[in-house]
């Protein structure tokens, strides 16, 4: 019998320690916040990214080159200056960069849920008989009586280890690294799922216990780093260009050329073309930079998981805060700097945006996260948060629907309208490309509990057939 002074419930049948047998994340272990940015994010990055669906590379560092390239692509088209140029302005000032890293942030969260799938294998016990306390007490530091064997006592809580979940993390990498290169190599260069599988297989699991404060330093220290060394190889390659060494076209890339593949050009052209672009970023780029400041988000987006910013645990105060320091003074630093490097006469000015637009933009980022989970703190705003949330739910879905889309749509194997789709109509191919995620997010997912590519994903990391269809009630 329980000693006097202990509540006294109907207890289960006796445990052992026996760690369950991992599994991924259910529907209501979900922060919604997390969902709503994940959706947010994955939205905007279509915008710097419908430029590199749509146009040659050269069409991303300078607006000017689409109405050259249009008229390549059909001598009676009209050209729309302005319209193209303030598209491109918004692009770069508003998307570039900033939405990518909000993606990365919230890569790294997904270390630290990834590892609490293992919380509930490390249980307070029983000193004496191993009995699993949990849910009788929630603090080692607590006194309580075992109901299996009667002693009074505190707890012992289970260490995990830190090694513990590792082969499920790195095949989790692993996999989708396989997906990144198939999308890579087979659909459209300008795959991210490379990077962030490749950035996955080095230490980021195994600094995840670290404090936040570590964390966030660590992770601004990498960042730094990167940013620094592909600053460099930038600066090289512009005074390269302004030397006479190489030309233009060997850091914008040769738009006559990719005209040339992508909107008449077989397959097999299409595909050699980008294993020769993905050589050079997985080899030059990749290693000189990207790698580290990739590292270095993910690494900040542990510390501020921890921290319970991107969760929504923090008071609506701090994100009305975050909100209007992050864009009020994020974007007018934003837009300075840009229109400084525009009108400093220097050549190929959009090659050095490209490199320091994000840099530059990190407090709008958080501005963002600010704002985006605000609102979903906010029940009026659920007609915007409830389907941003369902985009983010199914991110890889939508993300590999991007390229199909778009490269149906502008690839010679599709419509064929690759360099010729200007502003404003790009902009409404990106809206509709939008609808076309939310729509099918909210219907798919009121039959199902994964998106398609998510429930691959899942199935190939547990080596077995995860369930797809929503329980019935």
């Amino acid at each position: 019998m329980a000693d006097a002074g202990v509540i006294a419930r109907p207890q289960p049948a006796p445990e052992r320690v026996d760690p369950a047998s991992p599994r991924p994340v259910s529907a209501g272990e979900r922060f919604f916040s997390m969902d709503v940015l994940r959706g947010f994010a994955l939205l905007g990055i279509l915008v710097p990214n419908m430029f590199a669906f749509a146009w040659p590379q050269a069409a991303m560092v300078e607006p000017n080159y689409m109405g050259e390239i249009a008229l390549l692509a059909n001598p009676l088209a009209p050209i729309h200056d302005t319209a193209n140029t303030v598209g491109f302005d918004v692009m770069s000032t508003v998307f570039l960069g900033k939405f990518m890293f909000m993606f990365s942030l919230l890569f790294g969260a997904g270390v630290i849920f990834f590892d609490r799938k293992y919380d509930r294998a490390q249980p307070l016990i029983c000193t004496q008989c191993r009995y699993i306390l949990s849910g009788l007490v929630d603090s080692p530091s607590a006194t309580v009586t075992c109901p299996e064997c009667g002693h009074t006592g505190q707890p012992e809580q289970v260490r995990r280890r830190l090694s513990q979940g590792a082969g499920l993390w790195y095949a989790r990498m692993g996999w989708l690294l396989a997906i990144g290169l198939v999308h890579a190599f087979g659909l459209w260069f300008g795959d991210i799922l490379v990077w962030y599988a490749l950035t996955g297989l080095t230490l980021l699991w195994w600094i995840r216990r670290w404090s936040p404060r570590t964390l966030l330093i660590s992770g601004a220290s990498l960042y730094v780093f990167g940013a620094l060394l592909i600053g460099a190889f930038t600066a090289f390659g512009l005074y390269a260009v302004s030397a006479g060494k190489i030309g233009p076209e060997d850091l914008v890339g040769d738009y006559q050329t990719e005209l040339e593949v992508y909107r008449d050009g077989t397959y097999l052209q299409m595909f050699t073309n980008r294993a020769v672009t993905l050589a050079f970023m997985y080899i030059i780029l990749l290693p000189l930079g990207m790698i580290w400041m990739t590292a270095g988000i993910m690494t900040v987006g542990m510390g501020v998981t921890k921290l319970g910013v991107l969760t929504g645990e923090r008071s609506s105060r701090f994100y009305a805060t975050l909100a209007g320091v992050g864009l009020g003074v994020g974007l007018p630093i934003t837009l300075a700097a840009y229109y400084a490097i525009q009108n400093a006469g220097w050549d190929q000015p959009g090659v050095l945006w490209r490199t320091i637009a994000q840099p530059i933009g990190v407090l709008q980022a958080f501005g963002f996260v600010g704002l985006m989970v605000l609102l979903a703190k906010t029940p009026a705003a659920r007609a915007i948060t409830v389907p941003l949330a369902a985009v983010g739910r199914m991110a890889l879905s939508n993300y590999l629907l991007h390229t199909l889309i778009c490269t149906t749509l502008f690839y010679a194997y599709g419509l064929g309208l690759f360099g010729e789709v200007q502003f404003p109509a790009l902009a409404g191919v990106m809206v509709s490309v939008w609808i076309v995620n939310i729509v099918f997010s909210l219907i798919w997912l009121r039959v199902f509990r994964f998106g398609p590519a998510e429930w691959v994903w899942r199935s190939l990391t547990y080596l077995r057939p995860q369930p797809l269809l929503k329980a019935r009630c």
